[in-house]
This record gives structure tokens, sequence and C-alpha cells, in this order.
């Protein structure tokens, strides 16, 4: 049966090798002479090739009004935010503090567990727009529970997201951080239940001080 490939792009060399560098959501793999592969519905066979495979992530949006309060202090409470014809619902999340929120991913029956999740965090300028070089970060952690499991575990190592202003931001501005790096989520099994701890690293990475007004929390995750 012919391996099935989401984008192909042909390298006679071995991209690990020194001068050759990975993208972000992106891997290499080595086709051996006689395999074949899938590329847009078309089946090729090839002689020995490296090829670059890019992962094409899955999202799901978690509304930040469905998520528990947290194990360090929590945000501000669900509220309207309202912006003229805008109007959203957000929980504000603190500068110069840790501020953390807990919530459930039902984590989807047909992920690709071996690709590890990753998250950013959607948000809108509140309060006094932050300078330039300011900094906005938050951090997630989970773990996993299966059927017949306890929902109490420790959570996995916490990986940051964030975003680093330049000129010209403004308040009322909608604003994301960077799509993280991998989540290492404990016991991450397909059909499972994670739970998350999110925070806001006021008092270490995150330096602007005023409160941000978190609108969701995206997941990605790669499909089998």
């Amino acid at each position: 049966m012919p391996r099935k490939y989401q984008s192909i792009i042909q390298d006679t060399v071995d991209p690990s090798t020194a001068n050759n560098t990975y993208e972000i959501g992106q891997q290499w793999t080595n086709i051996t002479s006689g395999d074949t592969f899938v590329l847009q519905s078309q089946t090729y066979g090839v002689s020995a090739l490296w090829c670059k495979i890019t992962i094409l992530y899955q999202e799901d949006i978690i509304p930040i009004e469905f998520c528990a309060d947290g194990v360090v202090v929590a945000p501000d409470a669900a509220e309207d935010y309202t912006n003229t014809n805008a109007k959203l619902r957000v929980r504000k999340f603190a500068g110069g503090a840790v501020n953390d929120i807990i919530f459930q991913w039902p984590v989807p029956k047909y992920m690709d567990v071996t690709v590890k999740p990753q998250f950013l965090v959607e948000y809108v300028i509140s309060e006094a727009a932050p300078a330039a070089t300011k900094v906005v970060a938050f951090s997630l952690a989970g773990y996993c529970v299966v059927n017949g499991d306890d929902t109490n575990a420790a959570f996995g190592a916490a990986v940051e997201s964030s975003k680093t202003y330049g000129a010209g931001a403004a308040q009322n501005d909608r604003d994301t951080t960077a799509q993280s790096g991998d989540v290492t989520v404990t016991n991450l099994a397909a059909g499972g239940l994670a739970f998350f701890n999110l925070a806001r690293l006021g008092t270490t990475t995150d330096d602007y001080a005023e409160k941000v007004a978190v609108t969701n929390v995206k997941i990605f995750w790669k499909r089998l």
C-alpha cells in the first residue's frame, strides 16, 4: 500500500546533514528505491530521494469562559468586552502576576498522538497599548486520562507561547501569541480526556504590566 504524504519536495541530499534546517510543523523522511507515494490522488514510483513532509494541523478552539479557575490565582471572571460593533466574552489576565485557568480537551479519536499538540492564545488589548519590545506570554501544561483512570494526575512540562510587540500597537487590537512548540501531554491517548493548565507568565517572560482580555485558546493537533 502506498504511503500518503501531504506535500513532497524532492531533495537528493539527506536534509538532516549540516547546512540544512528543519521548519516548524515539518519533518523529513527517506523514500527508498521501488517505494511509492501518493500526492494529490496520484501514485508515483520513485528511486531513492528525500522528501519534506508538511504536517497539516487541525485546530480546536476553547472559549475562555468554558475554563475553570486555576491553581495559583484566577483571572477576572468572564465578562462582556465591547468595542462599538464588536462584543466578546473574555477573561482578563493580570500583568505582573501569574493568573491561571484549567480546561478540559476531549482528545480526538483519530488524532495521531505521535505528533504532539501545540497551542496559541487569542486576546484583545483591553487596556493601554504595550510599548515596543514588551512581551505577552503564556504557558500550557497538560495530562491525559482514559476510561478507568483517576481524573487527577500530574501535568507535564509547561511550554511557552508569546508575542513580542513592535511599534504601533493600539488599545482594542485583537492579537495572538505565536503558535507554540510541542506540548508534552502526560499519557496522551487518542479518545482520552486531557486537562490543561494555562498561565500568564506575568512574573517571568511577560513584562507587559496591563491586563489582557483573553477570548480563547487554540489547540493544534494532527489527524491520522
